[in-house]
């Protein structure tokens, strides 16, 4: 099977670490929050320090505390949490008390009872990333495949022309069961038929294309195909040709990329 590109390579591989990243902290906070709610001890604790983590211009205001709390034990322990209400107004008038819950083997591993978990917001990220890389590294695998089968087609057919087999090269191709491979490969073979001289050939063998297209409902994948096509022919300058195939197209944004 053809390899990938690099480019494919790179995307899979970034969104693949993306999820597994995203997940890993999925499942680190979880477990986090599992020990905080089996064995975590609720306490109070004072808010003595203030400042704004983030401004409000896109998510809203942010702040950074720092927290103080006595243990059961008697320790004095100072954290920092966020949260988004601000405590500043009366924070060095009035005492500014918040539930704390803290680890008894950890206590600088607290937490202010409450506050915002990005637990849920990981785990989002990395399913959604894991939806994504496979929808992606499954769509490459046929794309690959249409490829594949696409060049082996094609060689099939060259080894017809160069046999100068040119009925059977027409005739193989119009039996083509893919549609979309079909139709590129008969455009391909008009190109090469016009460059063999074979011009009644490759006249009759357009026109059965462009009765093809002109059977289809005008979409900008139909259009597109139809301007690839003209570009063949103006390649091997076969102007009056592409013309035609001009006149098929519909879309007139891709009607006036050619010429």
């Amino acid at each position: 099977m053809k390899k990938w590109t690099s480019f494919e390579r790179f995307m899979v591989v970034f969104l693949g670490i993306v999820t597994v990243v995203f997940l890993t902290l999925y499942s680190w906070s979880a477990t986090e929050d599992r020990r905080f709610e089996q064995t975590g001890i609720m306490t109070s604790g004072k808010i003595v320090g203030e400042a704004t983590c983030r401004d409000g211009s896109r998510f809203g205001y942010q702040y950074c505390y720092r927290v103080r709390f006595t243990t059961r034990s008697g320790e004095e322990v100072d954290f920092s949490a966020t949260g988004r209400k601000s405590y500043a107004a009366g924070l060095y008038i009035l005492p500014n008390y918040v539930q704390v819950k803290y680890l008894p083997d950890q206590p600088l591993h607290a937490r202010i009872v409450g506050s915002e978990r990005d637990t849920g917001f990981f785990l989002v990220i990395g399913f959604s990333g894991l939806c994504i890389t496979i929808v992606i590294a499954v769509s490459m695998f046929f794309a690959i495949r249409f490829r594949k089968r696409t060049n082996e087609a094609e060689i099939e057919q060259d080894t017809l022309l160069l046999n100068d087999d040119f009925d059977g090269a027409i005739c193989f191709t119009k039996n083509i069961s893919d549609g979309v491979r079909r139709k590129i490969l008969l455009g391909d073979l008009v190109a090469k038929l016009y460059e063999r001289n074979c011009e009644r050939k490759a006249v009759d063998t357009l026109s059965y294309l462009l009765e093809i297209f002109k059977q289809e409902s005008s979409s900008f994948d139909r259009d597109s195909m139809l301007y690839s096509l003209a570009n063949k022919l103006i390649e091997v300058n076969m102007h009056q040709s592409a013309s035609k195939v001009k006149e098929v197209i519909e879309h007139k944004d891709i009607k006036h990329l050619i010429f």
